[in-house]
């Protein structure tokens, strides 16, 4: 018998008596009421999408230093179009709880700014091959939302820290700081996360890859237990 069937052996009076003896805080801290949990998802889903912000920001930042490695404008598509379910739905959660306005306010702003760098991304890639005159999405403009959206993210971030301080089920990730501080960096206009090379690098996400990456424009078939899909290869590398 392994361990885990071990314990779901357990009589249950004896660890029903065993509740008994537990701290009233404890128990807090084991049974999350539902607006815990959703507080929780809420700071993983930032962190998470804050990740991608500073990723994104950092290839809009070194697509405009010339000669900046080979990093090329379809790299925005691997990490610009994000799903935020949680923070889409804690928008109309807190309004319902009427939550103050001191994470509402942040939280908006953040959806805002990350809403609009990904459309301007979509326009940038899909203009990156036309001449300068014929383009509606300007590099500057790109690295501009980006940056904006990296100070908003920041700014949630910061009221995050301050919710989850009050609050034992949700301590402040030890992840957060770091975060904050590759953020800020791109931010101000660097490029954290593009290497010399111009490899894209997801930190704490994936391992640099190993080997050079060739941007190549391919026709390709992809095919699953879905069906088959025509696809367009954007890099390869050995």
């Amino acid at each position: 018998m392994n361990y885990l069937q071990s314990i779901l052996s357990l009589d249950a009076d004896a660890l029903s008596g065993a509740r008994l003896g537990y701290d009233t805080d404890l128990l807090e801290i084991f049974s999350p009421s539902p607006e815990q949990r959703l507080a929780g998802a809420l700071s993983r889903e930032t962190e998470c999408t804050a990740t991608f912000v500073a990723v994104s920001a950092s290839i809009a930042n070194a697509l405009s230093v010339t000669g900046k490695g080979r990093v090329c404008a379809q790299a925005l598509q691997t990490f610009t179009h994000l799903d935020t379910p949680v923070l889409d739905s804690a928008m109309t959660t807190f309004l319902d709880g009427g939550k103050p306005a001191a994470i509402l306010e942040p939280l908006q702003a953040f959806l805002f700014r990350l809403a609009l760098a990904g459309r301007l991304s979509t326009a940038f890639v899909r203009e990156a091959g036309l001449p300068a005159d014929r383009q509606t999405v300007h590099c500057a403009t790109l690295c501009d939302a980006w940056r904006n959206a990296c100070t908003a993210a920041i700014g949630l971030l910061f009221v995050l820290n301050e919710f989850d301080a009050k609050d034992r089920c949700n301590p402040a990730s030890t992840a957060r700081q770091p975060l904050i501080d590759l953020l800020l960096r791109a931010a101000n206009g660097g490029h954290p996360c593009v290497e010399d090379d111009g490899c894209v690098v997801v930190p704490g996400w994936a391992e640099r890859r190993r080997h050079e990456r060739i941007a190549v424009n391919l026709p390709a078939q992809l095919r699953s237990v879905l069906g088959t899909f025509d696809i367009r290869i954007v890099d390869v590398s050995q």
